[in-house]
């Protein structure tokens, strides 16, 4: 009986090996699957995140808030365009020229607008795929001259 029992448990033993061996590949292949799963659904949930923020933005970009402050500009600069126009500005803004005042609601809201672009730029949170669509919006002349007052 001894002589047919150790067989029997190298058998038995080789078996369990294998077994645990196949277990081993089985995890191995599902912890492959379950970690490109979450690496999926990481990446769905950052594009979801970005398309809502493309959205804000446009829509923000589109308000009938951000079109009067853009046309408030660009009448500024229609009116006091040239190398004076931030100096006529503030000339007219320390007068409290009505105007002026109106121009400077504007230009926050502009300014502050491309800012926060600026700002998330700066730190390295802008996708490529968001930069071009950022880049995308339509920004007057006289916008951007306005970004350095």
């Amino acid at each position: 009986m001894g002589d047919s029992v150790i067989p029997w448990i190298m058998a038995v033993s080789a078996f369990g090996t294998l077994a645990s061996a196949i277990a081993a590949a089985c995890s191995a292949r599902f912890s492959s699957r379950s970690s490109r799963a979450a690496a999926d659904a990481v990446e769905t949930a950052a594009n979801t995140a970005e398309t809502g923020l493309i959205l804000r933005f446009r829509d923000q970009y589109a308000s009938n808030e951000m079109f009067a402050a853009l046309r408030k500009l660009r009448e500024w600069y229609d009116l006091h365009g040239g190398s004076k126009l931030a100096e006529t500005w503030r000339e007219k803004f320390e007068q409290r020229d009505q105007l002026a005042l109106e121009v400077d609601s504007a230009r926050r809201r502009v300014s502050s607008f491309f800012g926060v672009i600026i700002d998330l730029q700066d730190v390295g949170l802008l996708s490529d795929r968001l930069k071009r669509v950022l880049t995308d919006l339509t920004v007057s002349t006289c916008s951007i001259t306005w970004r350095s007052l």
